[in-house]
């Protein structure tokens, strides 16, 4: 495809040059019939190769006005891009409101990017499509659905997607599980704890297109009894996707030698490190057989990252 030039006024002459309107004192440009038949060619032969079968005609449809987006969709653009949900905030989840009369909204102007290549603004939505109602003693979640899945089908009706609250109070398996996690057309927004006076704890939830967690983190470890010393670390990370440990290493050391049973960078007992679905936690109990903390120390190098 080329630009087709524009025609003089008075020469036919092709003048090369935008094409200029009609004005007081002043013709407008001709314009050659190649202008307005090539660009439909080129966007009818893309909706026919995608939408069709490649032949001519084969995939138009007169009424439908979004089959050049359709068509760039399957040709391997936001339908085949495995990229999750991205939240564009600062601190990438979506701010909540309460009305305080049994409903939460959504705030206008958040952004989010859908596979990477498609923004949407949480202020196309109508006030009512991003507020949702709730009931008292229920567990929800806040989603959002990409146009053409899930609740958000047909696109032609939902071309923003659509935002549901769901009960997730009975939920098998609970709501606390990976099941729920973020998928690449389907974000997990946040979640909805309300009380007997229907009164919301809201959780809202990090939504990157790559989660990840590092810390290297100290305390000096408690006295547990038995002559024993415990150093527990943990985090809440409330990501919208289940952690998973990349790397992970830590101790309980003296650093202060010859007091008593103690041995420098001495001998501890990890418990393991816990994962749950919106956080993760360790544990280093000593062996050791001497109550004095003189010197005493913990750390815990921790690296997550969200699958």
């Amino acid at each position: 495809m080329e630009f087709v030039k524009p025609l003089d006024p008075y020469s036919l002459a092709e003048v090369d040059e935008p094409y200029r309107d009609r004005t007081d004192g002043q013709k407008g440009h001709g314009i050659q019939a190649r202008s307005i038949s090539d660009p439909m060619k080129e966007i009818t032969h893309v909706i026919d190769y995608f939408l069709g079968d490649g032949s001519d005609g084969s995939g138009q449809d007169p009424v439908d006005l979004q089959q050049l987006r359709k068509a760039i969709q399957l040709a391997g653009g936001v339908a085949n891009n495995p990229v999750y949900p991205e939240i564009e905030t600062a601190s990438g989840k979506l701010a909540i409101g309460d009305n305080n009369d049994g409903t939460l909204f959504i705030g206008a102007g958040q952004t989010w990017l859908w596979r990477g290549l498609t923004r949407f603004s949480s202020s196309v939505f109508d006030v009512v499509d991003r507020t949702v109602t709730m009931v008292a003693n229920k567990t929800y979640h806040v989603r959002w659905y990409a146009p053409g899945t899930g609740i958000a089908i047909p696109v032609e009706t939902y071309p923003y997607g659509r935002i549901e609250l769901v009960d997730m109070t009975a939920a098998s398996p609970t709501e606390g599980n990976s099941t729920y996690d973020t998928s690449y057309d389907n974000m997990l927004i946040a979640r909805i704890v309300t009380d007997g006076a229907n009164v919301a704890a809201i959780t809202t939830f990090i939504n990157r297109a790559s989660l990840s967690f590092s810390a290297n983190l100290a305390m000096v470890p408690a006295y547990i009894g038995s002559t024993a010393w415990r150093a527990d670390f943990s985090a809440d990370l409330n990501w919208s996707r289940a952690p998973k440990v990349w790397s992970f290493s830590g101790a309980v050391y003296c650093n202060a030698p010859g007091s008593g049973n103690y041995v420098l960078g001495g001998a501890n007992i990890p418990n393991g490190i816990a994962i749950w679905r919106y956080g993760w936690g360790v544990s280093f109990t000593t062996d050791w057989l001497n109550t004095s903390s003189t010197g005493l120390n913990a750390y815990c190098i921790a690296g997550l990252k969200g699958e």
